[in-house]
């Protein structure tokens, strides 16, 4: 899926958090948005997807979706793991993996998925607020990858996730791309990830577009570091 973002604007009441960006993605390209924090990252996904007041233009495959509602927007066949609690914790973790699917996945399907995330597959009644904080990363993830999207939008998907984990958040995604052509946007503050799984990295600053480069740009960590100091 193609992603087009011209002009964006959007905050919250009378603030305007985001500033006249603009972006766009080619069909099965990954960018990483990398910032620190309270740069505006989370709230210019959210804009995308139309959970806040915006003004410019959303285009999804060139049709402008800037008035749509986000139950449409997520229907064009668009995933969105948020930073924030994004799992049913009352509900097992099979529960959740069902919640937010549109059709019964196939069992091939299921088996993907599963297979990139094998502990979810053990705990399958287990009560999902019951998991580590990584493995519930992983349960979003494996939700969202269920409903077969062809544009995953990412927010920090791994915040706070250990080695294991973090690789096999990488290893899926990576297989997406590869097996299914899935374009990627991802919020992120992880150098590491952003690198091996973007083509393109940004760096975004007070609501607007300060840097971008091409992920195997010569030289490009020292500089994105240089970006992102505090």
């Amino acid at each position: 899926m193609r992603l087009a973002v011209s002009r964006l604007r959007a905050g919250y009441g009378s603030a305007t958090v985001i500033r006249d960006m603009s972006l766009s993605l080619a069909d099965g390209e990954a960018l990483a948005v990398l910032g620190r924090n309270g740069m505006g990252k989370s709230t210019f996904l959210k804009a995308i997807l139309g959970y806040v007041a915006r003004s410019g233009r959303v285009s999804f495959d060139d049709d402008d979706a800037t008035d749509w509602p986000t139950a449409r927007i997520v229907r064009r066949g668009i995933g969105y793991g948020p930073q924030e609690e994004a799992i049913f914790g009352e509900l097992s973790v099979g529960e959740n993996l069902a919640a937010n699917v549109r059709q019964r996945p196939s069992p091939q399907r299921m088996s993907d998925v599963i297979g990139y995330f094998p502990v979810l597959g053990q705990r399958l009644r287990q009560r999902a607020g019951t998991l580590s904080g990584g493995e519930q990363k992983m349960l979003v993830l494996a939700r969202v990858l269920l409903a077969e999207p062809k544009l995953i939008i990412l927010d920090e998907i791994s915040a706070g996730l250990q080695p294991a984990v973090f690789e096999r958040v990488r290893q899926a995604l990576a297989a997406e791309r590869a097996r299914r052509g899935t374009t990627i946007l991802m919020v992120e503050q992880n150098l590491d990830l952003a690198l091996a799984l973007a083509d393109r990295v940004a760096v975004m600053k007070l609501g607007q577009m300060l840097f971008e480069a091409r992920a195997n740009a010569d030289g490009l960590r020292r500089e994105l570091e240089v970006q992102l100091a505090p």
